[in-house]
C-alpha cells in the first residue's frame, strides 16, 4: 500500500464549522450557555405526556426555538466569510515535478503533498514547509521575508544542502534529468512541533554514506516569500496542519463577553431560588394534598400522592424567573452597536478608506472592561520604516530634514540634508565621502533594479543606511561574484571581497575587508566595520578627548530615542592585505571550529580603527501612539508589548511609545534554567518590594481586600507599603527562551506575575506566535482577579494571541489579512483602540450591564406575584397568567424599549470620557454589573411584586360584578398588564438621553399589551381563555384605579433605588478624581499608586494554578513518547504513528472482516427469507428487510475495494448506525421482542469489527436506552406485575452487561492491537539500529556472514589495489589538539575519504590510528558507478588518491600548519578475511598490504603518493606525471623501483564537480535526525510521485519487517491448525503462564461483575420460584445456583493465587460449565420469560470466552457442548420462534468463538515476534557489544558521536614475529585460520583479564587496560597488572601454539607495554571502530617496536605502577631511551623479568 494516508493534505481551514458539522456544532456551543440548557429541560418537561405544564407546551419551545435559529445564522454568516478567505489561499497556483512527464506541472496549494519537489519563484510564496535542494542564487542561499510568522519584514538567509545544490547547473527544467540520483534517499524529520527558530533532520543519500544533516537554516516555512532569488529547488517536508504555521495557529475559538459568563454564573443563583420556591410549594402541596384532598382536587386534576409530578409543575410554573429574552436582546443590541462601530468616523482611515471591522458581535461589552492590552510591535507601534534621522560626521550632526519637505516626503524613508550636500561639494568635511562610501559598503544588502534601484536586506538598519547613501549620490548597485559594484556621482567603482565577517550577537559588529579594482584608491585594501558603540569604541584609534567627543554624541543620539552605530574603516598597505588574505583562507577552509577562527581573524585585524561617523536610526512610530499609550496607563490598563524582534530594538520602541521614561528602571531577564529564573525573579522582589520585610506582611495581606482599590486604609503600615508601591516604576524586559523556563515551573511563575502586576509594563521580545499566546493565557488564567484581556497585531505571527485574548483587534496594514480574519474587531491604525474603548467600549458596558439588569428585574416582577398566588391556589400549580400572554411579555411587550436603551443611549459624553480617562476603570472594577447590583435590582423586584400582589390580587379578593366573584385569570391579567406597566415606566429612569423615539416606542409597549388583550378577549385569538376579561379589567373601578397606582407606586420606588445609587456611586467616584494628564506624561505617583493596587489583589496572592495539573501536563507533554496513547480514545498522540497503526491493522485484519461481512449478508439473507414466508404482514416491513439485505450486500461489494481500505472506520461506523437504525425501526413496528438479537448486537459492533470503542460506546448506549424504552412500552399492561418486573429487570441487567463486557472487550482487543503495534516498531527500530551500526562496523558483504556467527572467513583476491593513507606528523597534531578538536579533525579527514571512495568504487577496509586503508578490486565488493565505465581497480585507487590530495590540499591546522598526508598503492594478490572472536575484524593480509604499506611510511615528502611497479604496469597508459623512485622494504633484498604519481600540469583546467543526485526519486522517512527510542518515525513515502519501484536496497533498509522473522525462520515454532496451539508443551506452557499474568487483573475484574450479575439473575429466579409451586426440581435448580455462585465468588477472592497453580483451567471451565448448565435448566419457558434463560446463557457464553483465559481449543469443545445440551433440553418446546432463537444463540457463540481465536491467534503471534526479534537483537547487540564498548553502542544507537579522554590507561602493542615468513609457506585458509585461532584466545584472555581489545593491525593485536566501561571507579595499579598478566599469558599461548602446530620456525610475542593518557572516539562513515590516539599511543608503539621477541618491554610509567603493586614480583632490565619528538618527552623503557615462578614465559 502507498503512505499517501501517512500525511495530511496542504488543505487550511481557520473555519468553525463545516457543511456536516455546523448543525450540531453550533447547537452544541449555544446550550454551553446555562439559560439555553434551562429552557430545553423546560420544553421536554412540557411537552410530556404527564401533565406536568400548567401552561401551554408551546410557551418556552417557540422563544427557545427562535433564540436558536437567530444565533445560528449569524455565527453561519461570519464563518463563510472565513471559509471564502481559505479558498482563496488553498487555490493559490504552484508548480510541482511531475516525474511522470518529466516536466513542471502546475497546480493548487491544497494538492501538494509530502514528497513534492517544487519550484518556487521570486516574490512567490510558500505553501508548505520545505527543505531547500537549490537555488539559483550565488553559494547556494536564498533569500526570504518571514512576516506572516515573525512579523519582520526583513530578509533571512537560508542555504541549500550542499549534497544537493548542484541540480540547478543545467537551470529548470534541464538539470531535473538528474534527479535520478535522489533514488534510495531517506529524509529524516523531527515530528511537527511549534518551535519556528529550530529545527532538525537529516538526508541519507545513496551516494553520501554519511546522514547529511538539515537545520533551520535549510529550511524554508509555509508563509514565507522568496526574495530576491529567481528559482529555488525544494522538497515537500510537512503539508497542512503539520506546517510549523499552522501548528502555531489556533482554531478560531468560541468567545463570550466577560458580562455574559457572570450573567451564566448568577443564573445559578436564580436557579436555586427557583428550586427553593418549588421544592417549598410542592412540599405543602403535598401535605394539603393528603390532608384535605376534596379542596385541593378543585385547583388541580393531578395525582395527589404524585410528589414528582408536583415538583416539575412549579418548576415550570417559575421557569420564567429566567428571562429567555435576554440572549436574544443581547445579540439584537450587539448587531446595532456593530454598526455604530463600522460607522464611526472617528474610526474610519480615510488615506486606506478603511471603517472599522466588526467581526464578533458577541464582545462589544468586553471593550469597556479591558485591563490588559497585548500589542505587537513591527506594524502595530510602528510603520516597520528605519529611517536615516541623524548622523554624526567629524563633530558635526546631520539631521533628516523633514520639516522642510512636502508631505509626501514625510512618508518617504529618504535621507535629505541639504548641508551634507553642499559640504561633500565643496569638500569641506572630507570624511563625508569615508561615511558615505563606508554605509555603501559595508553590509548584506541586495540591490535590484526594475524601473527604479531598490534594496531588500536582512536588517532594516542596513537598508535604511543603503538607501541613505543613495539619496546623497553613493549608490550601491551590486555584489556579484565577490565584486561590490558602487556608483558615485554617475561613476562606476568595483570592489573585490576580500573577506566578510557578518553580525553576531556576541560580536556585535560586522565588517568587510575590500581591495579596489579600479585603482580609484591610493590604498591596497580597505576594512570596514560598523556595529555597537561600546564594541567599536574600545577598537578605536584615538585619544581620550576623542573619545570624549564620540561619547557625547552617542549619548545626544540615544537620548533622542535612535539607534545608534559606529561606522570606523582601516587602511590596509599590500603586506597587511597579503596577510589577511592568507589568514582568512586559512581559517574559512579549517576542518575545525571554522567560526572562532573566522572571529579570531576579525578580532586580529579590527583594531586601530578611525571613526568615520555614527548613524542614528529611526523606527518611524505610528501617529499618535505615544499619547494614547499614556491615556491607557491613566486610565489603570496594562499595556505589554511581546514581538518577535531583538531586545535592543524592543526597548528602544518602549521608550518612544511612552511605555516607559528614561526614569523607569529596567528589569531584563535573560536566564538559562529554572532555578536562575526562580533566584532572579524573587531577589527582584525582594529588592524592590521587600516581600520578606515583617512589617509588610500584614500590609500585603489585606491586598484581599477591597481597601486597597478604595485606597481608604488610615494604616500606618499599609500606608507605607503603599507609599513603596506606588514609587515604584519599574518595567520588565523578558525573551522568549526565558518565558520556557517561567511557564515550566508554577513557582516560578508565581514571582513573573507578582513582579509584572508592580511594573508599569513588560516587554517580551524574540517570542514566537505560539508564546504570544502563552504569555496572553497566563495573564488571563492565573491572575486571581480575572482581568479582561485585549491582544492587537496585524501579522500572521500575531493569530494565536488575538485568538487567546478575550478580545483580538486585526490591523489592517501591509501584513495580510490573517489577523485580521481571526480577529474580533479590526481597524487600520493603533491609534483608532482608544475611542474604540474609551467611548464605544464604555458605552456598550454600560448599556449591556443595564439590559442584563432590567431583564432579570421585570422577569422577577412577573414571576413573584405566581409565587405569592400558589399561597391563595392551595399550592396546586395554577397559573396566574395565561400562557400566550406569558410568551408575548418578554418579545413584545418589555422587550424593545430597553433594547433602544441599549442600542442609543450614552451614559457620558464622548469628550468627557476621552478627556478624562480614569472614568473607564469603571468596567475594570465590573462597578455597572456585578452581584451586588443583581441582588438589589432582584430585591426592587421583590418589592414592587409584593405591591401588586397585595393590591391587585388580595385587596380584590371577595368583590363581586354581578353577582360573580371574579376568576383568577381577570385577577391574573389584571396583574399582567400592571407589571407591564411598570416595567415600561422604569425603564424610563435607565435612559439617559431621552429621544422622541425612544418615548413614543416604550409608551406603545402598554398599548400594545392592552390591545393584545382586547383582541384575544373579542377575537378568540389564539384560544378562547380571556373572553370577555378585557371590559370586567376596566369596569371594576378596584382594578382600573390599580393599573394606574401600582405602576406608580412602584416608580416611586423604582426612582428612589436609582437615585440614591447614583448618589453613592458619585462618592465612590471621588477616588478616581485626578489632575488632566499631559499627553507625554506617564502616570504621576498617585495614579500608579492606584493603577498597581487596582490589578493586584495581593501580591503573594495574586497568582492561581487554574489547572492545577499545569505543571503534571507539561512535564507529560514533554515526556510524551511518540507511542503515547490516549487512554480514552486508545488513539496515538503522534499523528503519523496513528496513520501508519490504520494502515496495518486494516491491512492485517481485512480478510477476517470479508469472512464477517460475507457471514452477516448470509445470515442476513436467510433470517429475511424465514421471516417474510412466516410473518409477512405488510409492504412496508418487506421493503425494510430488503433494504437490510441490499446493505449487506453492499457492504461486502465495497469490502473488496481501495474506498473500503482507506476509510474503512467510517464506512464501519456508518454501516453500524445504519444497521441499528433499521433495526429499531423494524422493532417498533414489529411487536416481536428481538431482544437476542439485541444481545447479539453489541458483539457485533464491538468485537468483530475494528473501529475506536469510544464511538460505538455512544451509538450503542443510545440505541440501548432505544430499544429498553420500547420494551417498557411493549409489556407494560400486557405481562403480569411479576413477570412484566422480571422481564424488565433480566433485560436490563444482562443487556448491559453483555454490552458492557463487550464493549471491554472490543476496548482490550483494541488496545492489544496497539500495543502489540507498538512493540513490532519498537523491536524494529531496535533491529534496524544494530544492524546500521553493524553495516558501519563491517563491509555490506561481511556482516552479514558475521551476524550469523561465522567467524571464519578468508578468501584469495586476486589482482586488487591496496591503499594506505598516512596522516604526516601526526604525534605533532595529537599534541597540538585537545581531544575533542582531535576526534573532530579525524572525523572530518576519514569521512571525506569515505565518500571519495564511494565516488571511485573503491572499498574501504579500516582506518588505524592515523591511517586509512582502502582496497580497490575486491571481488565481492565491487561497487563501480557508471562514471568509471569499465577502469582498472589500480586506475580507480590512484584517482581516489590524486582525488584525496585535491580535496585536501587547502586545508589548514588551526596554528595555520598545512595539513599534509602521504599516500602508498601496491597492487597484487592478497588474503581477506574474518579473524577474532569476541570482536571480529576484517583484514586483508599478505604481501601485497605489506607493500602498500612501506610504499606510504617510507614518503619523506608530504602530500605525496607513491606507488609500486606493479601498480604502474596498470596505470602506466594514464595521463599523469610519472618520477621514478626506488626504495628497500622488508623481505626484498637490494633497492626495488616505485614511482611519484601527480596530476599533469594544465592550464585553465577547470574540473567539473560529479553530480550527486539520482532519478527515480526517493522514499521520504520522517523522524528525527537524532534517532531515539521516543522519536523514531517509521513512516516513508515517495519523494517524487508513487508510481517507482523500490530498489532492493531502499527496501531492505526501510521496509524491514520483523514480522518477516517468522517466515524466514519456520523452524522457530511449529503450530497446528486448532486454534493456533503450539506443538512444544514448553512454550505452550510459556505462553499460557505469559498471557495469563498481562491480562489476570481484568479477568478479576470481569469476574467481580460475573459474580454481581449472577447473584442478581438468581434473587430474581429465587422471587419467580417463590410465587411459584415449589418442586424438587426447583429446589435442586436453586442448590445448584447457589453452589455455582459460592464457586464463583471464592474463585474471584483467590484468583491471584490460582492462577499459577495447575488446576486454574480445570475449576475455571468446571464453573463455566455450571453457569451454563444453569442457564440451560431455567425454568422461564414462557415466551417472553423463557427469553431471559437465553440471554443468561448468552451473558455467559461471552464470559466463558472473554474472562478467564481458556484456551481456544477449551471454549471450542464447550461452546459445541453448550450448543447441543441446549437443543436437546429445549427440542420439546420446538416452535418457529425456538428456531430463531437457535439461530441467533449458534451465531452468538460462533461470533465469540471467532473474536477469541482472533485474540488467541494474536496474542500467539506477538509472543513468537516478540522473541523471534529479541533473539535476533540479542545477536547483533552481543556482536556490537564485542565490537565496541557498551557505551560506546549505546550513544551510537542514540545518534551520538563519542568522543573520550582517559587518563592513566595502560596501553599494550604485540606484533607476532615470524608470522610473515610463516604465511608464505601456507595457503590462505590456512593463514587466516591461524591467526584467528590465535587472535582468538587473545580474545578469551582479554574476557579473563578484563581488558579491552582495541583492534588488529594485520598480526599485531592491540589493547586497552580497562574493561569495565559502564561506570564504576578505576584502579590504573590493578589495570596495569591485569595488562601485565594478559601479556605473560599472550606469550605463553604463542609457544603453545608453536607446539601444538608443529610449526618450524618458532612464532614469537614482542610485546610493548606503556601507561599513559589517550583519546577515544569512533571517526569516518562507514567500516568505522572505535580507536584510540595521542602521544602515549605513539609510545606505546614504539616501545613494541624498539623491544625484542619473546619479550615485555615496558615504559618507565608502567613500571612506576608495577612497583607500588608488587616490588618484589619483577625485576627490570634497562633497554632503550623512547624520545617522542613533538611532546619533546624521553622515557627509558625495560625488559620484564619475572621473579616469581609461576610468572616465568620464557621456558615455558
Amino acid at each position: 500500500m502507498p503512505n499517501y494516508n501517512l500525511f495530511p493534505s496542504n488543505h487550511i481551514s481557520t473555519t468553525k464549522y463545516n457543511i456536516y458539522n455546523i448543525l450540531p456544532k453550533n447547537i452544541i456551543e449555544q446550550f454551553k450557555r446555562p439559560a439555553n440548557i434551562w429552557f430545553l429541560i423546560i420544553s421536554i418537561l412540557q411537552v410530556l405526556p404527564f401533565n406536568l405544564s400548567p401552561t401551554s407546551s408551546w410557551a418556552t419551545i417557540v422563544p427557545l426555538s427562535f433564540v436558536l435559529i437567530t444565533t445560528l445564522v449569524k455565527d453561519a454568516y461570519q464563518d463563510v466569510k472565513r471559509y471564502k478567505n481559505d479558498k482563496k489561499i488553498n487555490n493559490r497556483p504552484v508548480r510541482i515535478w511531475n516525474d511522470k512527464n518529466e516536466d513542471f506541472e502546475q497546480i493548487k496549494w491544497k494538492e501538494v503533498n509530502v514528497g513534492n519537489i517544487l519550484v518556487l519563484e521570486e516574490d512567490e510564496q510558500v505553501p508548505a514547509d520545505i527543505v531547500i535542494f537549490a537555488t539559483t542564487y550565488p553559494d547556494k542561499a536564498c533569500f526570504i521575508e518571514t512576516s506572516n510568522l515573525d512579523g519582520e519584514t526583513n530578509l533571512k538567509v537560508r542555504n541549500a544542502i550542499d549534497a544537493t545544490a548542484d541540480i540547478f547547473d543545467g537551470g529548470v527544467p534541464g538539470s531535473m534529468k538528474m534527479t535520478h540520483l535522489l533514488d534510495e534517499g531517506i529524509i529524516k524529520t523531527e515530528h511537527p512541533n511549534t518551535r519556528l527558530g529550530s529545527f532538525v533532520g537529516s538526508l541519507k543519500l545513496k551516494s553520501h554514506p554519511k546522514t547529511i544533516s538539515i537545520d533551520n537554516s535549510n529550511v524554508i516555512l509555509r508563509g514565507s516569500t522568496i526574495k530576491n532569488t529567481k528559482a529555488v529547488l525544494a522538497f515537500v517536508i510537512y503539508t497542512g496542519p503539520e506546517t510549523k504555521y499552522a501548528l502555531n495557529q489556533k482554531r478560531p475559538p468560541f468567545k463570550y463577553s466577560c458580562l455574559e459568563q457572570k450573567v451564566n454564573k448568577y443564573l445559578f443563583i436564580v436557579f436555586g431560588l427557583m428550586f427553593v420556591m418549588s421544592f417549598i410549594c410542592a412540599t405543602i402541596s403535598i401535605v394539603k394534598a393528603y390532608k384535605i384532598p376534596k379542596e385541593y382536587k378543585i385547583y388541580s386534576d393531578q395525582d395527589p400522592k404524585n410528589e414528582f409530578v408536583s415538583f416539575f409543575t412549579f418548576i415550570i410554573l417559575f421557569n420564567n424567573l429566567v428571562p429567555i429574552s435576554l440572549y436574544v436582546s443581547m445579540d439584537i443590541v450587539r448587531l446595532f452597536q456593530a454598526k455604530f462601530i463600522q460607522w464611526d468616523l472617528n474610526l474610519y482611515n480615510s488615506q486606506l478608506d478603511t471603517p472599522a471591522q466588526v467581526r464578533s458581535l458577541e464582545l462589544n461589552e468586553n471593550l469597556g472592561q479591558i485591563e490588559f492590552i497585548f500589542s505587537d510591535k513591527t506594524g502595530t507601534l510602528t510603520e516597520n520604516q528605519m529611517k536615516l534621522k541623524k548622523c554624526w560626521i567629524d563633530g558635526k550632526i546631520y539631521s533628516n530634514h523633514e520639516n522642510a519637505e512636502t508631505e509626501k516626503h514625510k512618508e518617504s524613508r529618504e535621507f535629505c540634508n541639504s548641508e551634507i550636500i553642499s559640504d561633500l561639494n565643496s569638500g569641506s568635511n572630507p570624511a563625508i565621502h569615508d561615511f558615505l562610501e563606508a554605509i555603501s559598503l559595508c553590509h548584506t544588502v541586495i540591490a535590484h533594479k526594475d524601473e527604479t534601484l531598490k534594496f531588500q536586506a536582512s536588517s532594516p538598519d542596513e537598508e535604511a543606511l543603503v538607501l541613505a547613501a543613495h539619496c546623497l549620490g553613493y549608490s550601491f548597485l551590486s555584489n556579484f561574484a565577490g565584486v561590490c559594484t558602487l556608483e558615485i556621482k554617475g561613476i562606476m567603482q568595483n570592489y573585490r571581497t576580500i573577506g566578510l565577517h557578518q553580525f553576531t550577537s556576541e560580536r556585535k559588529c560586522m565588517s568587510i575587508v575590500l581591495e579596489a579594482i579600479d585603482n580609484h584608491r591610493n590604498t591596497f585594501g580597505i576594512l570596514i566595520c560598523k556595529g555597537a558603540d561600546n564594541i567599536l569604541l574600545d577598537k578605536i584609534n584615538g585619544d581620550a578627548e576623542e573619545i570624549e567627543e564620540l561619547n557625547c554624541a552617542l549619548n545626544k543620539l540615544a537620548l533622542e530615542g535612535l539607534r545608534v552605530l559606529v561606522v570606523a574603516k582601516k587602511e590596509l598597505n599590500q603586506n597587511q592585505l597579503a596577510e589577511y588574505k592568507r589568514k582568512y583562507e586559512i581559517a574559512k577552509n579549517a576542518m575545525s571550529d571554522r567560526e572562532k577562527r573566522l572571529e579570531e581573524v576579525a578580532e586580529e585585524f579590527e583594531t586601530n580603527l578611525n571613526v568615520v561617523g555614527i548613524t542614528g536610526i529611526e523606527d518611524k512610530i505610528q501617529e499618535e501612539v505615544p499619547e494614547t499609550i499614556t491615556k491607557f496607563l491613566a486610565a489603570g490598563i496594562n499595556v505589554w508589548m511581546l514581538t518577535g524582534d531583538k531586545q535592543e530594538t524592543a526597548i528602544n520602541i518602549g521608550y518612544r511609545c511612552k511605555f516607559m521614561n528614561s526614569d523607569t528602571k529596567l528589569i531584563k531577564l535573560n536566564i538559562n534554567s529554572i532555578e536562575s529564573a526562580k533566584a532572579t525573579l524573587k531577589s527582584t522582589l525582594n529588592q524592590y518590594l521587600q516581600l520578606d520585610n515583617p512589617q509588610y506582611l500584614e500590609a500585603v495581606n489585606l491586598f484581599k481586600s477591597e481597601s486597597f482599590r478604595n485606597i481608604s486604609s488610615k494604616d500606618i503600615k499599609e500606608k507605607e507599603f503603599a507609599s513603596l508601591l506606588s514609587n515604584l516604576n519599574l518595567a520588565l524586559v523578558v525573551d522568549g527562551q526565558s518565558l520556557l523556563y517561567v511557564y515550566s515551573d508554577i513557582e516560578t511563575m508565581n514571582y513573573f506575575i507578582m513582579l509584572a502586576c508592580c511594573s508599569i509594563t513588560v516587554i517580551c521580545c524574540r517570542v514566537s506566535p505560539l508564546q504570544k499566546a502563552e504569555v496572553v493565557k497566563m495573564v488571563k488564567d492565573h491572575l486571581a482577579y480575572k482581568p479582561v484581556t485585549l491582544s492587537i497585531g496585524d501579522g500572521a505571527n500575531d493569530v494565536p494571541m488575538i485568538q487567546k485574548a478575550h478580545v483580538g483587534i486585526g490591523i489592517i496594514g501591509q501584513e495580510g489579512l490573517q489577523a485580521v480574519n481571526n480577529s474580533d474587531y479590526a481597524i487600520s491604525k493603533f491609534k483608532y483602540l482608544l475611542p474604540l474603548l474609551f467611548t464605544h467600549g464604555q458605552w456598550n458596558y454600560s448599556r449591556i450591564s443595564r439590559l442584563i439588569l432590567y431583564s432579570f428585574y421585570k422577569n422577577f416582577l412577573l414571576v413573584l406575584p405566581m409565587f405569592y398566588y400558589t399561597f391563595l391556589s392551595m399550592f396546586s400549580g395554577t397559573a396566574l397568567y395565561d400562557s400566550w400572554l406569558l410568551m408575548t411579555y418578554n418579545i413584545f411587550f418589555t422587550a424593545i424599549p430597553i433594547i433602544i436603551l441599549a442600542i442609543s443611549d450614552k451614559n457620558l459624553p464622548q469628550d468627557t470620557i476621552l478627556s478624562t480617562p480614569i472614568l473607564y476603570s469603571s468596567g475594570i472594577h465590573s462597578e455597572l454589573f456585578n452581584l451586588k447590583t443583581m441582588m438589589q435590582w432582584i430585591f426592587l423586584a421583590v418589592i414592587e411584586s409584593i405591591i401588586v400582589f397585595i393590591i391587585v390580587i388580595i385587596g380584590n379578593n371577595g368583590i363581586e360584578y354581578n353577582g360573580y366573584r371574579e376568576s383568577f385569570i381577570l385577577t391574573g391579567t389584571s396583574a399582567f398588564f400592571i407589571i407591564v406597566l411598570t416595567v415600561n415606566v422604569t425603564v424610563f429612569l435607565l435612559m439617559n438621553e431621552w429621544n422622541f423615539g425612544f418615548i413614543l416606542i416604550t409608551c406603545s409597549c402598554p398599548l400594545v399589551a392592552l390591545a393584545y388583550i382586547a383582541v384575544y378577549d373579542k377575537g378568540k385569538i389564539p384560544t378562547e381563555e380571556l373572553i370577555g376579561i378585557f371590559c370586567h379589567v376596566f369596569l371594576r373601578p378596584q382594578l382600573s384605579s390599580a393599573i394606574w397606582l401600582v405602576p406608580a407606586a412602584n416608580f416611586v420606588i423604582s426612582f428612589t433605588k436609582i437615585f440614591l445609587s447614583k448618589i453613592f456611586n458619585k462618592n465612590a467616584s471621588n477616588k478616581y478624581k485626578i489632575a488632566p494628564i499631559e499627553n507625554d506624561e506617564l502616570p504621576k505617583s498617585e495614579r500608579m499608586f492606584l493603577k498597581i493596587f487596582t490589578y493586584a489583589s495581593n501580591l503573594r496572592s495574586i497568582f492561581i494554578n487554574k489547572n492545577k495539573k499545569f505543571t503534571e501536563k507539561k512535564r507529560k507533554s514533554s515526556q510524551r513518547s511518540d507511542f503515547s496513547m490516549n487512554r480514552f480514545t486508545l488513539k496515538f498522540h503522534n499523528v503519523i504513528i496513528e496513520k501508519l497503526f490504520i494502515t496495518y491493522s486494516r491491512e492485517k485484519f481485512l480478510k477476517f472482516t470479508k469472512v464477517i461481512l460475507i457471514s452477516i449478508f448470509l445470515a442476513n439473507f436467510v433470517w429475511t427469507i424465514v421471516s417474510i414466508t412466516s410473518q409477512y404482514n405488510s409492504i412496508f416491513m418487506f421493503i425494510l428487510r430488503i433494504l437490510l439485505v441490499c446493505f449487506t450486500l453492499f457492504m461486502v461489494i465495497i469490502v473488496y475495494t481501495q474506498f473500503f481500505l482507506r476509510h474503512y472506520e467510517i464506512i464501519i461506523t456508518v454501516a453500524i448506525i445504519f444497521s441499528l437504525l433499521i433495526k429499531a425501526i423494524i422493532e417498533f413496528i414489529n411487536i416481536d421482542d428481538n431482544s437476542i438479537i439485541t444481545a447479539l448486537s453489541p458483539v457485533l459492533v464491538f468485537v468483530v469489527f475494528s473501529v475506536s470503542t469510544y464511538k460505538i460506546v455512544v451509538i450503542w448506549g443510545g440505541f440501548l436506552i432505544i430499544y429498553i424504552t420500547r420494551t417498557i412500552i411493549i409489556y407494560n399492561g400486557i405481562l403480569t406485575n411479576l413477570d412484566f418486573s422480571i422481564v424488565l429487570l433480566t433485560y436490563i441487567i444482562l443487556l448491559i452487561s453483555i454490552s458492557i463486557i463487550s464493549a471491554y472487550v472490543g476496548y482490550y482487543i483494541e488496545y492489544s492491537k496497539r500495543k502489540s503495534f507498538i512493540l513490532l516498531k519498537k523491536l524494529e527500530g531496535e533491529y534496524q539500529k544494530g544492524q546500521k551500526i553493524l553495516g558501519n562496523l563491517l563491509p555490506n558483504f561481511v556482516k552479514d556472514r558475521v551476524s550469523q556467527g561465522i567467524r571464519y572467513i578468508a578468501e584469495q583476491q586476486f589482482n586488487v589495489s591496496v591503499l594506505f593513507c598516512d596522516i604526516s606528523d601526526f604525534d605533532k597534531i595529537c599534541s597540538e589538539h585537545s581531544p575533542q578538536e582531535l576526534i573532530d579533525l579525524l572525523d572530518k579527514f576519514f569521512s571525506i575519504l569515505d565518500n571519495l571512495c564511494t565516488k571511485h568504487g573503491v572499498t574501504k577496509i579500516e582506518t588505524v590510528n592515523k591511517t586509512f586503508m582502502a582496497c580497490g578490486g575486491l571481488s565481492s565488493a565491487e561497487t563501480v558507478i557508471e562514471d568509471q565505465g569499465s577502469k582498472s581497480s589500480a586506475v580507480r585507487v590512484v584517482e581516489l588518491a590524486l582525488d584525496i590530495l585535491k580535496k585536501m590540499r587547502p586545508v589548514y591546522l588551526k596554528n595555520s600548519r598545512k595539513f599534509s598526508i602521504k599516500i602508498g598503492i601496491n597492487s597484487g594478490d592478497v588474503i581477506a578475511g574474518v579473524v577474532g572472536s569476541h570482536k571480529p575484524q576484517f583484514s586483508l593480509v599478505g604481501d601485497t598490504v605489506n607493500i602498500a604499506s612501506r610504499m606510504c611510511s617510507t614518503i619523506n615528502k608530504p602530500d605525496t603518493i607513491r606507488i609500486s611497479e606493479s601498480t604502474f604496469k596498470q596505470v602506466q597508459n594514464e595521463d599523469w606525471d610519472f618520477v621514478l623512485d626506488s626504495i628497500t622494504y622488508k623481505g626484498i633484498e637490494g633497492f626495488t623501483d616505485t614511482y611519484f604519481v601527480s596530476q599533469k600540469k594544465s592550464k585553465n583546467k577547470i574540473l567539473r564537480r560529479i553530480s550527486i543526485f539520482d532519478k527515480k526519486g526517493f522514499p521520504l522517512k520522517s523522524s528525527s535526525s537524532q534517532i531515539t527510542q521516543m522519536e523514531i518515525d517509521y513512516s516513508t513515502t515517495p519523494l517524487i510521485p508513487e508510481k517507482r519501484k523500490q530498489s532492493k536496497i531502499i527496501k531492505s533498509a526501510t521496509s524491514f519487517s520483523i514480522e518477516k522473522l517468522s517466515s524466514e525462520k519456520p523452524d522457530l515454532e511449529e503450530k497446528s491448525s486448532l486454534g493456533s496451539a503450539f506443538i512444544d508443551k514448553n512454550k505452550k506452557k510459556e505462553f499460557i503462564m505469559y498471557n495469563l499474568t498481562a491480562n489476570i487483573h481484568n479477568y478479576r475484574k470481569g469476574l467481580i461483575l460475573t459474580c454481581a450479575v449472577y447473584l442478581i439473575n438468581s434473587c430474581i429466579t429465587f422471587v419467580y420460584i417463590c410465587y411459584q409451586p415449589i418442586t424438587r426440581y426447583q429446589t435442586l435448580q436453586l442448590c445448584f445456583r447457589a453452589i455455582t455462585l459460592a464457586g464463583l465468588i471464592l474463585f474471584t477472592l483467590f484468583i491471584l493465587k490460582l492462577y499459577k497453580k495447575q488446576h486454574y483451567f480445570i475449576i475455571r471451565t468446571f464453573l463455566c460449565i455450571s453457569c451454563l448448565l444453569s442457564s440451560i435448566i431455567n425454568r422461564y419457558k414462557e415466551y417472553p420469560l423463557s427469553n431471559c434463560a437465553i440471554l443468561e446463557m448468552m451473558y455467559n457464553n461471552i464470559i466463558m470466552n472473554h474472562i478467564g483465559g481458556l484456551s481456544f481449543k477449551r471454549l471450542f469443545i464447550m461452546t459445541i457442548v453448550s450448543i447441543v445440551v441446549w437443543i436437546l433440553f429445549n427440542i420439546n418446546y420446538y416452535n418457529s420462534g425456538f428456531i430463531e432463537n437457535t439461530i441467533f444463540l449458534i451465531s452468538f457463540m460462533i461470533f465469540n468463538l471467532s473474536a477469541s481465536y482472533m485474540k488467541e491467534y494474536h496474542a500467539k503471534n506477538i509472543y513468537d515476534l516478540h522473541h523471534q526479534a529479541k533473539e535476533e537483537i540479542s545477536k547483533t547487540e552481543k556482536l556490537l557489544k564485542q565490537m565496541m564498548p557498551k557505551p560506546v553502542y549505546r550513544n551510537l544507537e542514540n545518534g551520538i558521536t563519542t568522543t573520550d579522554h582517559y587518563h592513566d590507561v595502560t596501553i599494550t602493542y604485540a606484533d607476532i614475529c615470524g608470522f610473515t615468513a610463516l604465511s608464505k609457506q601456507k595457503t590462505p585458509m590456512q593463514v587466516v585460520s591461524m591467526l584467528s585461532k590465535l587472535f582468538t584466545q587473545f580474545d578469551e584472555l582479554c574476557v579473563n583479564h578484563d581488558v579491552y581489545k582495541v583492534h588488529t593491525i594485520g598480526d599485531c593485536y592491540v589493547i586497552l587496560s580497562f574493561g569495565d566501561w559502564e561506570g564504576g571507579s578505576r584502579d590504573p595499579i590493578k589495570e596495569c597488572i591485569n595488562m601485565v598478566n594478559m601479556a605473560i599469558d599472550m606469550i605463553k599461548t604463542i609457544k603453545n601454539f608453536n607446539l601444538t602446530e608443529n610449526i618450524e620456525n618458532k612464532l614469537e610475542m614482542r610485546v610493548g607495554i606503556h601507561t599513559g593518557n589517550v583519546i577515544a572516539g569512533i571517526t569516518g562513515l562507514n567500516i568505522v571502530r572505535y580507536d584510540i590516539y595521542g602521544p602515549d599511543v605513539e609510545i606505546a608503539n614504539k616501545i613494541e617496536s624498539r623491544g625484542a621477541p619473546g619479550k615485555i618491554n615496558i615504559s618507565e610509567d608502567t613500571r612506576n605502577l608495577l612497583i607500588k603493586a608488587d616490588p618484589l614480583r619483577f625485576e627490570y632490565e634497562y633497554n632503550i631511551t623512547i624520545t617522542h619528538t613533538p611532546t619533546k618527552r624521553t622515557l627509558n623503557s625495560y625488559f620484564l623479568q619475572t621473579l616469581n615462578h609461576q610468572d616465568a614465559w620464557s621456558d615455558y
